[in-house]
This record gives structure tokens, sequence and C-alpha cells, in this order.
């Protein structure tokens, strides 16, 4: 392929709005017809480097490798690919000098044993984890209110448990090629944070790794991912738009909502949600609405299931919902606080409604039940009437 300024222009305007896959395969395709093209070269370091604002990493180290190695740093390559590449050299350096001065001035803030960080003693602002670290251990930065940027070093493999939980000033993180886990409410209530990239090598994002991250605006889930925990993304803003990377054989979107292929459940929902009929998502997950306020009326179509615990919870503005016949389960607490909630009728199908499914529906007024249908600890509100057919 003859590559010109202009395919190269395309390849970079992807980069920046982050459509990393396709940048990929315009300088993939050049370097198909010459591996030594330098401009195919820089190009897989820009990628590398997230559009060089990543300095550190094993994915940018091979890229840089594979263009010397290659090309010798020699050939025909354009204005705008040699400025930029230049820039990100001298940001490089710069950033190596500012870490390796951090670390100097800052090494007895951490406590490292056996490559887990067990402990920070800093007062936070932007930080740097030391190398060698293999794991954020639980924990060890929950309630740091002045922390906001971390900077990881190569080679953390698993953040754990509530790690940068309720870091309220945070609000940029890249985390590391060779991260697989992120453990349970890893980044909960970390609500200034806006940006977070997830490297390829991620495997599993437990329960509650960004819930109430009010500013998140984006977030990709890599190629990797195979297992997602209840309430990932609860009570984060309904504008956030979740994206699924091409190849991932466990999740995609349909409808503005997240969908686990095989376990056929809805994870997530944005605004302007249309959940899939015809049994592609079985079940509705623990997060996947709770604390949606901006939520007045819903009609669950049918194929869905179950409703989880939590389902509806605290959706003060719920007015109306619809549910469909096939429904199975209404789990605990599932419309709990839905203060707006004025009538329901639960499908013949239902048998069973959790404990305090209705607790706290101060406007419930009437339920229509299927007649041998257990309501006794639902703890439906006082004159809420109960029919039966």
């Amino acid at each position: 392929m003859k590559i010109d300024e202009k395919g190269l222009k395309r390849a970079r305007e992807l980069c920046a709005q982050g459509k990393y896959v396709a940048a990929r395969r315009i300088y993939a395709e050049i370097l198909q017809n010459d591996p030594k093209d330098l401009n195919g070269l820089l190009g897989m370091i820009r990628i590398a480097s997230r559009n060089y604002t990543v300095y550190d990493g094993q994915e940018i180290e091979k890229a840089i490798a594979a263009a010397r190695t290659a090309a010798g740093w020699v050939g025909k390559v354009s204005d705008r690919e040699y400025d930029d590449y230049a820039a990100y050299a001298v940001g490089r350096r710069d950033a190596s000098a500012r870490r390796a001065a951090y670390l100097k001035a800052h090494a007895g803030e951490f406590v490292v044993t056996g490559g887990v960080l067990k402990e920070y003693k800093g007062v936070g602002g932007e930080i740097y984890i030391p190398d060698g670290v293999k794991e954020i251990g639980d924990e060890v930065f929950r309630l740091k209110y002045s922390l906001t940027k971390v900077i990881f070093s190569d080679g953390v493999e698993k953040i754990g448990s509530y790690s940068f939980a309720f870091c309220r000033k945070l609000q940029e993180v890249t985390l590391p090629e060779g991260l697989t886990v992120l453990d349970q409410g890893a980044f909960s209530g970390c609500v200034s944070l806006e940006k977070i990239r997830l490297p390829q090598t991620l495997t599993k994002m437990d329960a509650y790794a960004f819930k109430d991250c009010k500013a998140l605006t984006e977030i990709e889930l890599p190629a990797g991912v195979k297992e997602i925990g209840q309430g990932v993304f609860e009570k984060c803003s309904p504008q956030l738009r979740v994206r699924v990377a091409a190849g991932n054989a466990s999740f995609y979107i349909k409808g503005n909502c997240l969908i686990g292929k095989q376990d056929k459940t809805l994870y997530w929902a944005g605004d302007k949600f249309a959940i899939p009929s015809g049994g592609e998502a079985e079940r509705i997950r623990c997060g996947a609405f709770t604390g949606r306020e901006d939520l007045r009326s819903i009609a669950i179509p049918p194929g869905v299931k179950t409703l989880d615990l939590f389902a509806f919870k605290d959706c003060i503005a719920l007015e109306e919902v619809s549910l469909p016949e096939g429904l199975e389960k209404i789990g605990d607490e599932g419309f709990r606080n839905c203060k707006s909630l004025r009538r329901l009728v639960i499908p013949s199908t239902v048998k069973e409604v959790g404990p305090d499914a209705f607790k706290g529906c101060e406007s419930l007024k009437s339920i229509l039940a299927p007649e041998g249908l257990s309501l006794i600890h639902c703890n439906r509100p006082a004159g809420c009437f109960v029919s039966r057919r």
C-alpha cells in the first residue's frame, strides 16, 4: 500500500480519538508493504504510547526496539511524524528523570514486601509507583484525598481490593501493560476520575471496581477481559460510554447495554438504552441500574428471567415499571427506595420476591400479584393494597 500524508493524517486522527484498532490497521498495512517503513514503525509507537501520552511500559519498549532494529532510525518520514516523535522522545527523557528524582526523594514513603506495596506514608499529589512492585495491596491508598495522579511502574500485575477507593481528587490513571486483575472496589468512590486506560493484559474486573466514579466519561474493555463482577459501574454517570474492544469473546454492547455472551447477563446500561429482547439478556445484574436518578419508566422485555438484588434500588424518580411474563425472580431489595413507584403488576411466572424488595417505596399504592406468591418479607409500605389473580 502506498501511503501519503493524507493517510498518515487519518491514522493520527484515529489515535487522537482513541480508535487505536482502526489506526493499527493503517500502520500495519504500511509495514506489510515495507517492514522498515519509518512512518509505520513510528505509528506503532504512537499506538503503544496511546498517542504519545504514556511514557513507560513493555508495549512501548517493544515498539521502540522494533523501530531501532528494523529501521535503524533511517528512512523517509513525514515532517509531522518526525516532529511528534521527537517531542515524545524529549518527554520520555524528562519523564524518566522526573520519575528517578521522585523515587529518590520519596523512597521512605512506600513500604514494599515481597513485591507487594503494603503501605503508603506520603501526602499524595502526583505519585510514581516504585519499580519492583507486582501488586498494590488492599486499601493502600484508600481515603488519600490529596492523590491526583498515579504513574505505575512496569510489572504491576494486580490492584487489590479498594486500593484507591475514595481518592476524591484522583483525576487520571493509566494502568500498565501486564496488569491482569482489578480487585473489588479498586477505584470505587473516585468521584473526580475522568480518564482511565485499561491495559490489553487485563482479564478480570471485580465487583464495584468503578462504583461512584461519576466523572468518568468513557472506558473500553480490552479484548482479554473475561470476568466482570457485580456493580462494576454502579452509580456512574448515565453518560458514561462503555466500549468493548474488537475480539472480546465474553462481552458485547447492544442498545447501549453491556451484555455477557455466555451468562446472558446485563451488567450496565447507559442513557438512551434498549435492553435486548429474545433471551440475549436473561438476567439484570446488581448495579446495572442501581441509583439511576434519571430513570422514570422502564419496560423489561421478554426473555429477562431474573432481577438481581439491588437491580433498581434507589431509582428515586422511577414511576412506571413493566415486567414481562417469563420473569421468575425479583431479588432482595430489587426496588428498594423507588420512592416514585406507584403501581406494580407482577407476572404470573414470578416464583420469588426477595426481602425488602419494596422497602422505602413510599408512593406504592397497589400490587397485582399471582395467587400463592409470598410477599411476606417484601416490606411493602403501609396502605399498599395487594390483589391476586
